[in-house]
């Protein structure tokens, strides 16, 4: 039995529809929503080399204004959860650049009263200060150790800045891999003489993000070099230290 003209021409029209929306993207499609973080990434690749920023290249630059813009009017609400972590730490890094910017000459975040709790940067929407999107947005929604391996203060002895911006497809990945040349730096280190694991600042004042004192260990076990996983597999009472941090500005 064939169909009719009504029915055949129904059927045209409701093909003709769905294909419509999947090209505007209208509707979900298999790799979900995104935001188009391109400007920021391109700015990235000419910027930052080594974990230093040349500031310089985001002063005045269009691109980088049309990214802010486009991070202020953000809707979040489609977006998957590693899609809203790589937004929220690119947000936390771009805002801090626009900081540095709005305080031309500074050598270290530090120097300048309000840099991290006072000043307030508008995304998605929402009027927020860099403390406020750490710790009100990133750490207490995603409740993830490697977040802290993203999020760039602007200091030398923050986890370094990459040059690529992060997305819901890299995010993970890359988190995981900083951690692991941040553990490898000279930021970090074990010394098997005095069974001390000296480490950066960040996991004394994070230490509850790492699960206490047993979850940090875990984690460096997990991240750390081989011969902080020796050490820690050999000798459980390890030590921890703190060492100092280096607040000076991460510019080239």
């Amino acid at each position: 039995m064939t169909s009719s003209p009504t029915k055949r021409s129904l059927l045209q029209r409701i093909v003709l529809l769905h294909l419509l929306a999947i090209t505007t993207g209208s509707v979900a499609v298999a790799n979900g929503a995104t935001f188009d973080h391109s400007k920021f990434n391109t700015l990235l690749g000419q910027a930052v080399s080594g974990g230093k920023v040349d500031y310089g290249k985001f002063k005045g630059n269009p691109e980088f204004t049309a990214y802010l813009a486009a991070l202020q009017s953000a809707n979040l609400s489609s977006l998957s959860g590693n899609e809203e972590l790589a937004f929220w730490i690119n947000a936390y890094n771009a805002c801090t650049i626009k900081n540095v910017l709005d305080n031309p000459g500074m050598r270290k975040p530090t120097d300048v009263k309000g840099f991290f709790d006072a000043k307030k940067f508008n995304v998605a929407g929402r009027s927020l200060t860099l403390n406020q999107i750490e710790n009100d947005v990133v750490r207490k929604k995603f409740k993830e150790p490697l977040i802290h391996f993203g999020l760039v203060c602007a200091a030398r002895s923050c986890p370094p800045i990459i040059n690529k911006a992060y997305s819901g497809k890299n995010v993970q990945s890359l988190l995981a891999s900083n951690a692991k040349a941040y553990l490898a730096s000279k930021q970090n280190r074990y010394d098997a003489a005095t069974n001390t694991l000296s480490l950066s600042k960040i996991f004394e004042w994070y230490r509850v993000d790492f699960g206490g004192e047993s979850g940090l260990k875990e984690f460096v076990k997990k991240y750390g070099t081989a011969e902080m996983k020796a050490g820690l597999t050999a000798n459980p009472n390890v030590k921890i230290a703190s060492l100092e941090y280096d607040w000076t500005l991460n510019s080239k």
